[in-house]
């Protein structure tokens, strides 16, 4: 079984809605799949 972690950043919801699709699209794969919501994120430009 193959791990994935999806990380993301949302502040108004809609990143972590999209990361729950494709966490979905992950389980049904058959692997396993690991949500990470990250508070400290930085921005490099």
């Amino acid at each position: 079984m193959k791990k994935v972690l999806v990380g993301y950043y949302s502040r108004t919801g809609n990143t972590e809605k999209m990361a729950e699709y494709i966490a979905e699209g992950i389980r049904i794969t058959g692997s396993q799949r690991f949500n990470r919501w990250h508070e400290n994120i930085s921005f490099f430009s």
